[in-house]
C-alpha cells in the first residue's frame, strides 16, 4: 500500500494555525496534511499468461498444449516468433478439435521435441 495525499482539512477548522490578515491558513506543515493508504496497482505481481503452443518448444511443451507462463517470456519468445497463440475460446476450440482428430487417427501423430533430437 502507498500513502496518497488527500485533500487538506477544511479551512474553518479551529485546529489550523491562523494566517495573517487576508491570507490562507498555514497548512504546509506535515502535521496538517491528510493521507490515506491506497493499493499499489502498478507493482503488484502479474498473473501468468495463458497460451496455446503452435509448435513444440524445448522445456515448455508440445503443440496444442495450454500453458501458463511468465508474461515477458510469453510475449518476447513465444508470441513474437509465432510459437504460441493466446488461449482465446476460438483458439481453444480449434486446438481441441485438432487433438480429437489426432486421437482418432485422421491426422498424423506429433513427434515430441525429445524425439526430434534423436
Amino acid at each position: 500500500f502507498l500513502p496518497q495525499r488527500d485533500f487538506p482539512p477544511a479551512l474553518h477548522d479551529d485546529r489550523l494555525p491562523r494566517g495573517k490578515k487576508d491570507r490562507e491558513p498555514r497548512i504546509k506543515h506535515p502535521r496538517f496534511r491528510v493521507y490515506r493508504l491506497v493499493e499499489d496497482l502498478k507493482h503488484r505481481p502479474k498473473e501468468p499468461l495463458e497460451l496455446i503452443l503452435t509448435e513444440p518448444v524445448e522445456d515448455v511443451g508440445n503443440r496444442g498444449e495450454t500453458i501458463f507462463i511468465h508474461r515477458s517470456f510469453g510475449r518476447n519468445h513465444l508470441l513474437l516468433h509465432n510459437r504460441a497463440v493466446y488461449a482465446s475460446p476460438e483458439n481453444k476450440k480449434f486446438f481441441e478439435e485438432e487433438n480429437r482428430l489426432r486421437e482418432e487417427g485422421k491426422l498424423p501423430r506429433l513427434q515430441t521435441h525429445s524425439g526430434m533430437k534423436v
